[in-house]
């Protein structure tokens, strides 16, 4: 059983971090982006919007984030999607990984295995998984057979239908429903211990586990339950950041491009100044609040230096996708699907343990650096 969560950690990075295919089709619009019923595309595919609709069918893989996602069609590989509610309903023939507010599997055929981050999660009886669940939520109903093991954590689990292995859960309170039918060990951690209602069966062991006295089967249930929260917050943050990035990209393209060049010029130069800004920021904008009329400014100014320090990843990522595909040299790729790469490139740096948070510094120093040189240049007094 320890190899098989190891294993279902191990292939959730390992999806999460496969290559992007270089030649994705990239969907997107402001308020709507959909793959209409019948429509057929024979690749990978980048889609964002408001709300994103997939009716037909995808040859590949899904990356789509949005405040509405819904995924009704038929997709032959796997489905990575984020959003403020994310509804799969159709056929995905590898695994789903979802990260929102509300999730929702309704009808699905997953032919493998299901990762999901949220604070609703909800699996409809007559939905499939062919492979094992991993899950992270505050209220969580799994109502769907899962052919393998499921691993979790989550604030109320309900759980009503037949897991085809051990089932390893961290909960607040967990109920198992009448149709409940665990072929294996059910391995508990919390404060109540776990409800059966009458029809409900573990054929294995069960086993409420303390933390003082956690064992080595229960530590590695607790941990690859929060290796899948941390998987899909992961995922989450990076489609959120290429929405954003994507927006950005199609509405000021030039001048995004523009600043990024200018990240490039001198970057030493660029790193110093953006220090500077760093140490001064907080204590110029503390003198500024002083004044009762200064307030408003001081608060304004610290929204933007917040923004600042969310977006520098954005021209980071557009950065390293220039210098990937320089490498590859592939000068014809399109132009958001460079950006896919090298964000993806950028956040694997990042969290990287000991060495992320320098990744990170270095790149939000140089932006502000790069931006306050630039900005400089479009003011009277810093043109000569």
């Amino acid at each position: 059983m320890k190899q098989w969560l190891t294993g279902a950690a191990v292939a959730g990075v390992l999806i999460m971090t496969s290559p992007i295919s270089a030649l994705a089709l990239v969907r997107s619009g402001e308020q709507m982006a959909r793959v209409e019923a019948g429509e057929i595309i024979d690749d990978d595919l980048f889609i964002a919007g408001n709300t994103v609709v997939v009716e037909g069918t995808v040859m590949g893989d899904v990356y789509a984030a949005g405040n509405n996602v819904r995924i009704t069609g038929n997709v032959t590989g796997d489905v990575f999607a984020a959003g403020g509610t994310v509804d799969v309903s159709g056929n995905v023939g590898q695994d789903v990984l979802i990260a929102g507010g509300s999730l929702n599997i309704r009808g699905a055929k997953i032919g493998d295995g299901l990762t999901m981050a949220g604070g609703n999660i909800f699996v409809s009886n007559d939905a499939s998984v062919s492979g094992g669940l991993i899950f992270g939520g505050g209220n969580v109903n799994i109502d769907s057979p899962i052919n393998r093991g499921v691993v979790g954590g989550g604030g109320m689990v309900n759980l009503n239908n037949r897991v085809g292995k051990s089932a390893y859960i961290g909960a607040g309170n967990l109920n198992l429903g009448s149709g409940a039918i665990i072929n294996g060990d059910l391995v508990f951690s919390g404060e109540n211990d776990p409800v059966l209602a009458e029809g409900a069966s573990v054929a294995g062991q069960i086993s409420k586990i303390w933390p003082e006295k956690m064992t080595e089967a229960g530590r590695a249930g607790r941990e690859a339950a929060e290796g899948g929260l941390k998987l899909g917050f992961k995922l989450w943050s990076y489609l959120a950041a290429l929405l954003t990035g994507t927006v950005l990209l199609w509405l000021l393209r030039p001048a995004v491009l523009a600043l990024a060049a200018q990240m490039k010029i001198n970057p030493g130069r660029n790193w110093l100044v953006g220090m500077v800004i760093m140490i001064l920021a907080l204590p110029v904008l503390f003198l500024i609040a002083l004044s009762a009329f200064g307030i408003p400014l001081a608060v304004i100014a610290l929204m933007l230096f917040l923004i600042d320090i969310y977006v520098a990843q954005i021209f980071a990522g557009v950065l390293a996708g220039e210098w990937i595909t320089k490498k590859l040299n592939r000068p014809d790729m399109h132009y958001l699907a460079v950006f896919a790469i090298g964000l993806l490139a950028y956040q694997l740096a990042a969290g990287i343990p000991y060495i992320g948070w320098i990744v990170k510094y270095a790149a939000l120093t140089i932006f502000l650096g790069a931006k306050f040189t630039k900005v400089k240049t479009l003011l009277p007094l810093g043109k000569k």
